[in-house]
């Protein structure tokens, strides 16, 4: 059976800022297609035989992931603030497309951390977990941030569930957390690669910085469908002396 296990979308996403429907909204629902091979090929055709664009208003970092008979979209837009205005910052979030590209649910947004700058989101779908991740740098003017300049960068997760996209597996988007070497880690992290791991896990993958070298190092971490970090992370180019 062939399998697409993930696609980038065209660059110019475009979607309505303010929007946010649950991806799994009954109003924007189509009838996905049923499992089969015939299905699984029938969407790779069309998958590869053309480029999906959303309309309306700006979007950019585009990413998505296929998990057989849909497609799971991320990308960051203008932030809107309390008062119905775009802010100077980026938030992460979804819509979920069927395979020629008819909205299914969304758009969602997926980062809920306030007063964070949310770029670069990847996508990942792994047994029945949709699992997102993204870079953001937050305000270290508000004091909720609980960081200093220079310390505010952040990588975050949330995932989903694919078979009930309404229910959230984190309601809350999570800082991804680290270790290494008994020491934890959730500072100054870029996000930069998510892949599917076994039985709903994921790996993802980036940098980070290395108070002792100075310098910057990268990482892969394992993490289970919460987003929790399994085991320690696996640094290879840490060095101090």
């Amino acid at each position: 059976m062939k399998r697409i296990s993930t696609l980038v979308l065209v660059p110019s996403i475009l979607l309505a800022c303010g929007d946010n429907r649950p991806l799994g909204d009954a109003d924007a629902m189509v009838d996905a297609p049923p499992d089969g091979p015939s299905v699984i090929e029938d969407c790779e055709t069309q998958l590869t035989n053309q480029s999906i664009t959303l309309t309306s208003v700006l979007g950019i970092y585009g990413r998505a992931a296929f998990d057989g008979k849909t497609v799971w979209t991320t990308y960051s837009t203008r932030e809107i603030d309390a008062s119905g205005d775009p802010t100077s910052r980026l938030d992460t979030f979804a819509v979920r497309l069927s395979c020629d590209g008819q909205l299914i649910g969304g758009p969602q947004r997926i980062s809920t951390t306030a007063s964070a700058n949310d770029t670069q989101p990847l996508v990942a779908v792994s047994g029945n977990a949709i699992m997102y991740a993204w870079s953001g740098e937050l305000d270290p003017d508000i004091t909720a941030s609980n960081c200093t300049a220079g310390s505010c960068l952040r990588a975050f997760v949330r995932s989903y569930n694919k078979n009930d996209a309404a229910s959230p597996i984190l309601f809350n988007d999570k800082t991804l957390l680290m270790r290494y070497d008994g020491t934890a880690y959730n500072q100054n992290v870029l996000a930069s690669g998510l892949a599917a791991g076994p039985d709903g896990h994921f790996y993802i993958t980036g940098v980070r910085a290395v108070s002792d070298a100075p310098g910057w190092t990268v990482f892969l971490q394992e993490l289970d469908r919460q987003g929790n970090g399994v085991g320690d992370a696996v640094h290879p180019l840490v060095e101090t002396d």
